[in-house]
């Protein structure tokens, strides 16, 4: 097992031999080069291709095809069904599949069948389209920009490459260069600063306008192809430093074609993933192959290119720090083994020993100082020695129950779903695609960088095996493990093979080993702090599987070459083909190839044609001026393409404007909503700063301030002013902010916010008692939090009781759900069925949804009877399933009844005492076509939602509303319906 150079390559012996075209041809030099050409080319040209479908948007042609084809089927499904009522679904299923089988292969139906879905795949096409122009006057069918965030860095680029700022004409220009944006967060603004995503993608654009692109979104739209195809190159000469070309294509190949990379860097998807891929590569490579040079000058010049892309990767990406605390670390641990080893041998005090030392050092410090300066050019100093301490601080704050940075508010972070924990069964599955295969390669390949495949020993063979068998059983059977176990237990064997050299006294060439190993245990670390981050691990996973693959082969060929040496080229030649069709598998249906492919294909942009319409209609039909509020998500839209200020965005949300707005759709007072809205079109959360930093009140106090004042107009709200402590300038500033004179305010609802009704409902509910009580409980002694707590308003004993009752919490999502709950819907509008028997009318409403989960079973509302004269008396019918078979079923009453009648214009909410079920009903009357008979529609959701703000804007169109008039309706193909209310302030 003793180590030699990584490099793999054959040592020779230079002679006086006369150059020869035909020998050069013949020789391992030659086909070196000429495979290294063609393989990168390959894996160059497959990054570009695969990520190429959401230009044309070809899966329509696809759901069009199973479209048509599941409405054939449910059609024949109802006919079996009606002519054979007593068989089975299978039998059903099977004989209407049969059915739609011959009627869809006749001659004339199947024309007229591709006809339809031609029809409706430019129907679902157009849906994801655009029409855009050239500089001619031509048309062309442009795909929408990809998600929410990309459009946050166009409408950057767009202001930089016409005026030269990021930020809208007319911006204040601040003492460090940046400018305040007044369209995020607005009116108070945010601090804009140009990035490298935000340069590149300008200068797409005018390099666009130069070819005759006039469209922003066309010259951006292939952006990360380029970085991706970019990326491919060092990704495979790392590999190819480890294991040949077969392991530097193998390792590309992975990368470019990985479905966790494809998800995210596809034709549109202009944002800035692709960088987390591409610089740390970039550095990476350029650190190997400093360690790895041979003269002062190479190594020197690698290190500082190593440290510039540090540099530039701090001005595209905020988690750079990684890269430069990973390469620093592990060069410090290489110095560190090596010292060690020094110091076992009796060779520490030796000059000639400690030179050995001097190439890593030197790369090291050049890479230091190089770092330093590239990011104190770019950023500050300040931004150079604070990346230092941002590891100790990964996980700070992202699980926290409370917001790290604004004590007592929500942590909106928590429910970000890329920083959701993953188990280290989700890390390994999206490491690997879902192949296991690759998993246990990958970890082997990490660990055959200690061992020398040229000079396989029959030890080392069988160490080798051990190691592969080893990682199967982890990587197959561990996967329960907790995440530091699992990750020691991951790293035990390059401990053992390192420790064994130690102590034997035998060398180890670990060099640039060392900044590959390290990479991917930090980066494994890292996945476990978010799914986010699983990204990070995908880049040395791609060339630990890689380097495994090259490492076989040349262990296979060289161990085969021995009885034919003049066939080496050949023989290692096909064993590399063979290793790379079998893992590879072009022609195969489930090969990485095909599976990138499909990947690809079912990209499409969450942009569409109704919210295109919807963000027209802001641009060109409101006020200039007009502020847009909704949940967060779609902020980036409004700003970029409806050119209109929003109140908060995918980078804005978090603590306070989560808060204010899931309390606008969570409350059932239109007073507070509106007093809500009124306020952050005033000046956001600033009136709650003046009653914190100047006024110098308690969080709970300030927040039960700002409550009673936003729901009164200006003249009492300037009285309860006046009774508090605060000094009459600061009442002055908190009124201003309070209660201005707004100026054009639109609210928008839309159906995706029925799924997200548990997040915004979360954060709009969120208790600042509890929510202190948690911080309080935490930070100081019983009795002076207790104090703290009777000082919110809380008598002795129920300040107590909710000490005591918060002890009990012992994690942060505990203490999460018991700050504020999640209330969510668990039905839409079903049409109920009156019966009217003698002079009594009873209402039942159809229902199946699942509303608890016990060890039991499952428990599921089947369906809600009630008298409209009696609606306290609701009657809700529950079944108990297990395994998929109804065993039992109950009557129980539900804790509270909303009824909005549009005929008398009421809402009446019945509260009960049941406590059987903690979800409610919202029954909706209206009159029927013959404008006489009653028309009874139910919902079922948590009590908190029946009569939300929401509810009464979405599900009840704006009835039960004053100050809230529907502007705008556009439909999207699923038929959710987003709607644009304009705000109707009431007088101040």
């Amino acid at each position: 097992m003793k180590g030699t150079r990584q490099a793999r390559e054959k040592s020779t012996t230079s002679a006086s031999v006369p150059f020869t075209w035909q020998q050069f041809y013949l020789s391992e030099k030659f086909w070196g080069i000429f495979f290294t050409v063609i393989l990168l080319g390959i894996a160059i040209f497959s990054a570009i291709t695969v990520r190429l479908s959401p230009v044309t948007m070809e899966i329509t042609d696809e759901w069009a095809a199973n479209s048509i084809q599941q409405q054939g089927i449910n059609y024949f499904r109802g006919q079996v069904k009606q002519e054979f009522p007593l068989l089975g679904d299978e039998q059903i299923n099977a004989r209407a599949a049969e059915l739609w089988s011959k009627y869809s292969t006749n001659a004339e139906t199947a024309t007229l069948l591709k006809q339809q879905e031609a029809q409706l795949s430019a129907s679902l096409k157009d849906n994801y389209q655009y029409t855009a122009k050239d500089v001619n006057g031509n048309e062309y069918q442009q795909t929408y920009v990809f998600e929410m965030d990309p459009y946050y860095f166009l409408h950057k680029a767009k202001n930089y490459a016409s005026h030269g700022s990021v930020c809208d004409v007319g911006s204040a220009v601040l003492p460090d260069g940046s400018c305040l944006g007044t369209k995020r967060l607005a009116p108070v603004g945010t601090t804009e600063r140009l990035d490298l995503h935000v340069l590149l993608e300008s200068w797409l654009i005018k390099i666009g306008k130069m070819r005759g692109v006039t469209d922003p979104n066309t010259a951006v739209f292939l952006l990360p192809i380029i970085v991706m195809a970019i990326a491919a190159i060092p990704t495979f000469f790392i590999g190819r430093r480890f294991g040949g070309n077969t392991a530097g294509f193998v390792a590309a190949m992975t990368l470019v074609l990985h479905p966790v990379v494809l998800n995210r860097t596809v034709a549109g998807w202009a944002d800035t993933d692709a960088y987390a891929l591409l610089f740390p590569l970039l550095i990476m490579w350029f650190a190997i192959e400093a360690v790895e040079a041979k003269r002062w000058w190479s190594r020197v010049t690698l290190a500082t290119l190593a440290g510039i892309a540090t540099g530039v990767y701090s001005f595209a990406w905020a988690g750079w720090w990684f890269m430069l605390f990973l390469g620093t670390a592990c060069l410090v641990g290489f110095l560190a083994y090596r010292i060690i080893e020094l110091a076992r041998r009796g060779e520490i005090r030796k000059k000639s020993s400690l030179l050995t030392l001097l190439p890593a050092a030197t790369v090291l410090g050049v890479f230091l100082v190089a770092t330093g300066i590239a990011v104190s050019v770019i950023a500050s100093p300040s931004a150079f020695f604070g990346a230092f301490l941002q590891p100790f601080a990964l996980a700070s704050g992202l699980q926290s129950a409370t917001n790290i940075g604004a004590i007592g508010w929500p942590n909106i972070l928590t429910t970000v779903a890329e920083l959701n924990i993953p188990s280290i069964a989700g890390i390994i599955g999206n490491l690997s695609g879902g192949f296991t295969f690759i998993a246990i390669l990958a970890a082997f390949g990490l660990f055959a960088l200690l061992i020398n495949p040229r000079t396989l020993s029959w030890q080392g063979a069988l160490v080798s095996i051990a190691a592969l068998v080893y990682y199967s059983f982890l990587l197959t059977s561990g996967l329960g493990l907790s995440r530091f176990v699992f990750l020691g237990l991951f790293a035990l064997p390059l401990l053992l093979v390192i420790l064994y050299h130690l102590i034997m006294n035998r060398e180890l060439d670990l060099h640039a080993s060392v900044l590959v190993l390290g990479w991917l245990i930090a980066t494994l670390f890292a996945s476990t702090q978010g799914i986010r981050f699983v990204l990070l691990g995908v880049a040395p996973f791609a060339i630990g599987f890689g380097i495994a693959i090259g490492w076989i082969t040349i262990a296979l060929s060289t161990q085969l070459s021995k009885p034919w040496p003049r066939a080496s080229l050949l023989i290692h030649g096909a064993i590399c083909a063979i290793a790379i069709i079998i893992v590879f598998n072009p022609v195969g249906a489930y090969s990485p190839l095909q599976t990138a492919q499909t990947v690809s294909r079912q990209q499409a942009p969450g942009m569409n044609d109704a919210w295109w319409e919807t963000n027209r209609f802001l641009r060109e039909d409101t006020p200039a001026d007009t502020i847009v509020t909704s949940w967060w998500d779609f902020g980036h839209w409004f700003r970029n393409v409806g050119e209109r200020a929003v109140t908060f965005d995918g980078g804005s949300q978090n603590p306070e404007p989560g808060h204010w707005v899931g309390r606008i759709l969570l409350t059932n007072d239109e007073d507070e909503a509106i007093g809500i809205l009124r306020m952050l079109n005033c000046g956001q959360n600033g009136a709650f700063d003046v009653a914190v930093k100047q006024g110098n009140l308690e969080v709970v106090q300030a927040k039960q301030l700002i409550d009673s004042i936003i729901v009164v107009d200006r003249a009492d709200a300037k009285k309860i002013l006046a009774k508090t402590s605060l000094s009459a300038e600061d009442q002055a500033s908190i009124l201003e902010k309070t209660h201005c004179k707004p100026g054009n305010q639109v609210f928008i609802t839309s159906a995706d916010m029925v799924g997200k009704a548990g997040v915004w409902g979360h954060f709009g509910g969120w208790d600042f008692q509890r929510s202190m009580a948690w911080v309080w409980s935490k930070q100081l002694p019983q009795a002076e939090a207790i104090a703290k707590l009777e000082a919110t308003g809380l008598s002795s004993i129920e300040a107590t009781n909710l000490y005591y009752e918060v002890r009990k919490l012992k994690r942060e999502d505990e203490a999460n759900t018991w700050i504020s709950a999640w209330p969510s819907y668990l039905t839409g509008l079903a049409r109920c069925t009156p019966t009217t028997t003698n002079t009594t009318t009873l209402v039942t409403c159809p229902f199946n949804a699942n509303v608890a989960q016990s060890n039991e079973g499952t428990y599921v509302l089947e369906s809600v009877g009630f008298r409209p004269d009696r609606p306290g008396d609701v009657a809700a019918q529950i079944g108990l399933v297990r395994g998929g078979q109804k065993v039992g079923s109950t009557v129980v009453r539900l804790p509270r009844v909303v009824v909005a009648d549009s005929e008398k214009g009421s809402i009446k909410s019945t509260e009960t005492n049941a406590t059987e079920i903690g979800v409610g009903i919202l029954v909706h009357v209206t009159k029927g076509p013959d404008n006489k008979t009653a028309v009874y529609e139910a919902l079922i959701a948590d009590p908190r939602q029946l009569d939300s703000m929401f509810t009464k804007l979405f599900y009840l169109n704006g009835e039960f509303t004053q100050h809230f008039t529907a502007a705008s309706r556009s439909t999207e193909i699923g038929g959710g319906v987003i709607t644009v209310w304009t705000v109707d302030w009431p007088e101040n």
